[in-house]
C-alpha cells in the first residue's frame, strides 16, 4: 500500500510538474522550453499506468511558434481566444461574466491572480488547478476542472485542430485534453 501511495504523490507531482510547463509555454512558447517538457513527458508516462494513455512528444520548432502566433496572437477573424468568455460570449470579449465567476471561485479559495491576464484566462486557470493539486486538494481541483474549464476547453481544442495542421500543436492540446482527463479518472487523485 505504501508503494501505491508513493506512486500515486509521484505521479500527481509529474502531473502538476507538466502542468506547470504547459501553462509556461502558452504564456510564452520557446524552443529552449523543449528539453525540460521532454524530460517532464518521460517521467510521466514512466509513472502512468498501462490503462492510462502516454502524451506525445511536442518539438517546439520555429513551424511550431510560427504557427502559434497566427492562432492565438493574430489580428484578424482566425485568432482564437484562449478565455472561457471568449466561449460563452461568441468570441467577442476576451473578459465577460465569467471572468467575475472565475474570479470568485478563486478567491473563495483564498487564492488570487497575479498575472495581468483575464482571470478566466487558461493560464490563469491551469495555474490555480495546479495550486489545488499542489495542496491535495483534489476533488476541488475535478469540480473546477468539469465546471469551469472542460465547459469551453473543448471548444478551444476544436478549433485549434480545425485551423492548424501543425502536429505539435495538435499534441500539445491532445496532451492536456489527456491530463485533464486524467486528473477526473486516475486513482491517485481521490
Amino acid at each position: 500500500m505504501k508503494d501505491l501511495e508513493l506512486s500515486n504523490k509521484e505521479l500527481r507531482g509529474a502531473f502538476n510538474t507538466i502542468l506547470g510547463l504547459m501553462t509556461g509555454l502558452i504564456f510564452e512558447p520557446d524552443e529552449s522550453k523543449n528539453s525540460s517538457y521532454e524530460r517532464a513527458v518521460n517521467v510521466y508516462n514512466q509513472l502512468v499506468d498501462i490503462h492510462y494513455p502516454q502524451i506525445a512528444s511536442v518539438n517546439i520548432d520555429k513551424n511550431f511558434l510560427k504557427d502559434w502566433a497566427r492562432l492565438f496572437y493574430g489580428v484578424d477573424d482566425s485568432c482564437i481566444g484562449m478565455t472561457h468568455s471568449y466561449w460563452t460570449d461568441g468570441g467577442k470579449s476576451l473578459v465577460g461574466n465569467n471572468t467575475q465567476t472565475t474570479y470568485q471561485a478563486y478567491k473563495t479559495k483564498g487564492l488570487k491572480n497575479n498575472t495581468t491576464l483575464p482571470d478566466d484566462h487558461l493560464i490563469v486557470e491551469m495555474s490555480f488547478l495546479s495550486s489545488l493539486i499542489e495542496q491535495d486538494r483534489n476533488s476541488e481541483a475535478q469540480t473546477f476542472l468539469q465546471n469551469e474549464i472542460l465547459v469551453w476547453f473543448p471548444s478551444l481544442v476544436a478549433k485549434v485542430k480545425k485551423q492548424s495542421t501543425n502536429k505539435n500543436i495538435h499534441n500539445f492540446f491532445n496532451n492536456l485534453d489527456l491530463l485533464f482527463q486524467l486528473l477526473l479518472a486516475h486513482p491517485a487523485f481521490k
